[in-house]
């Protein structure tokens, strides 16, 4: 622990400040947003959801118990004690199980106790109504899938809005490195202009331009700052970040290579959050189909049953006496004869269905038109990024020969601070041209769900 502290503090000595790169900002931002927080409280709603529908339909046994007291239209006391069992089975078997204990006042048998058994079996399960509950489940399933896709959403804004803010960040930073350097050489040459006025090599007039030049980068470098700390602080809000010291930017940008369109389309056809969720939305209408649809035609069923009971003048009486009593079978038909909700609810779901598969299409259609734009936006600016490139190595070399002849005195101080602006615009264009660059990619990586691989995020 002590070597991490010291190499933590060697860095900090080095760098002149604490630093952070583009990884750890998403990992504290994963860690310590509120809306992330609030994702995964929501991820956890709707996982106990699922599991509430999922146990209603497999695992739930439903137990009941009473007391009843009465007299009857003879006046003769009635006590009775009971409970009963229900279970219900896959596909959509139903046990049941009652049992009670009776005391009557009379003088022939006052005790008396009751068991029956009795399960119910749908026929018809395939084409008639079937069992709602399991019809319910595979709904619940297909919702937590639907909202695990609207949190993976939501993640997803999270990490755009670290990445586009450290960049910004990373962007202001620089600015305020080049106004520093640009001020530190305004510097030099007012004071060369100063000395040169001193022996009469220069006017008054070149004297006065220098020092106007030099206030002019001191209130850019000013202005600069102010972006710098205002991008920080932004960052800091949605890192979740209480401090407000100023950490630098770590990482340097770079760039992937000009993108194939085709595989971009295919990734969003197979990886994007909103179409993926969309789908999904179709197989909750399936869903709801099926089961509207099964209202609507006639249901068979059948059920068995048998009774055990036992009486007697003693308690122990009634259960020597105890024996079936007897069995029933029964068959029932039920026809729908006039249109029922479920009829409207299957009309207003087929609706929906096609609904669904236009909004499909025309998400479709808007993403691929989106990325191809943005496909084309990025091989342009990474184009002209090199081109930028090229342009500051030959204002590097222009600005070093106009230092050169200003030094001896065959440039006028004019003619160097216009080598020194073009060298400076041309560092400008090319910072203003990687944070655009960076952008784009950000817009590409979210609509791909690439971001996700990047960072191997993933909520189960």
């Amino acid at each position: 622990m002590n070597g991490l502290i010291k190499y933590l503090l060697l860095m900090m000595l080095v760098r002149g400040g604490w630093s952070l790169s583009e990884q750890e900002a998403i990992r504290m931002g994963l860690a310590q947003s509120p809306t992330i927080q609030i994702v995964l409280l929501d991820q956890q709603l709707d996982s106990l959801d699922y599991l509430n529908q999922s146990l209603t339909s497999r695992f739930e046994w439903q137990l009941t118990s009473d007391l009843i007291s009465s007299f009857s239209s003879d006046s003769s006391l009635i006590s009775s004690s009971g409970s009963s069992l229900s279970k219900v089975l896959y596909p959509g078997t139903r046990l049941l199980l009652n049992s009670s204990f009776n005391f009557i006042k009379s003088d022939a048998a006052p005790y008396g106790n009751f068991l029956s058994f009795k399960i119910e079996q749908p026929l018809l399960n395939k084409w008639g109504r079937g069992n709602p509950v399991f019809n319910a489940k595979n709904q619940a399933a297909i919702t937590y899938r639907i909202n695990n896709k609207k949190n993976l959403i939501a993640v997803a804004a999270l990490i755009s809005d670290i990445k586009r803010t450290y960049w910004e960040y990373y962007r202001n930073s620089k600015l305020v490195d080049l106004r520093e350097w640009e001020l530190d050489l305004a510097d030099k040459i007012l004071n060369i202009n100063r000395t040169k006025y001193q022996i009469g090599e220069v006017t008054l007039l070149d004297t006065l331009e220098s020092a106007i030049e030099f206030e002019s980068v001191k209130d850019k470098l000013w202005e600069s700052r102010q972006d710098q700390t205002q991008s920080w602080r932004e960052l800091s809000q949605i890192l979740g970040k209480s401090n407000e010291k100023m950490e630098q930017p770590r990482d340097s940008l770079t760039f992937l290579p000009a993108h194939n369109l085709n595989i971009l389309i295919e990734k969003i056809s197979n990886h994007n959050l909103e179409i993926s969720q969309i789908r999904l939305q179709q197989q909750l209408y399936e869903a709801r189909r099926y089961y509207y649809r099964q209202q609507l035609l006639p249901d068979l069923s059948m059920s068995l049953s048998a009774d055990w009971e036992g009486n007697g003048k003693k308690p122990d009486e009634s259960f020597e006496n105890f024996k079936k009593s007897n069995d029933n079978f029964s068959l029932n038909l039920s026809y729908p004869l006039t249109r029922t909700s479920a009829y409207y609810a299957h009309r207003k779901n087929k609706l929906q269905q096609q609904q669904n598969k236009l909004q499909l299409r025309g998400k479709e259609l808007e993403l691929n038109y989106e990325i191809t734009n943005l496909s084309d936006e990025y091989n342009y600016y990474l184009r002209k990024l090199k081109t930028a490139e090229k342009i500051i190595l030959l204002a590097e070399r222009r600005y070093d020969l106009a230092q050169e002849k200003f030094r001896l005195g065959s440039l006028s101080s004019l003619e160097e601070l216009k080598a020194r602006n073009d060298l400076i615009n041309s560092k400008l264009k090319q910072i203003d041209t990687q944070l655009i660059l960076k952008n784009l990619e950000i817009q590409i990586d979210i609509l791909t769900s690439d971001v996700f691989e990047k960072y191997q995020i993933r909520i189960n």
